[in-house]
């Protein structure tokens, strides 16, 4: 590819996946942006866009990355909720 030549925009879906992914892999030390990465991930899922297998591959890794984390979270505010009653 030539200095001239620039690749092409990212589309949407692509824009959208790629910053819950990198939210995702960044809020493993932030962990605000694992809701962030949540955020973006309902977003997609409801606008419901037809996603070639690169970005699936993408979208579940993201999500793979926020579950453990968002899990825990879950829990440690549960057990700490049902403490103060």
């Amino acid at each position: 590819m030539s200095e001239a030549e620039e690749p092409p925009p990212l589309s949407a879906e692509d824009e959208l996946i790629s910053r819950a992914f990198k939210a995702a892999a960044y809020g493993l030390v932030l962990l605000p942006l694992q809701l962030y990465s949540l955020w973006l991930l309902f977003k997609l899922v409801i606008s419901r866009p037809q996603l070639n297998p690169d970005q699936k591959k993408q979208a579940w890794a993201a999500l793979v990355v926020n579950f453990p984390i968002f899990a825990v979270s879950c829990i440690v505010v549960w057990i700490v909720v049902t403490s103060m009653q």
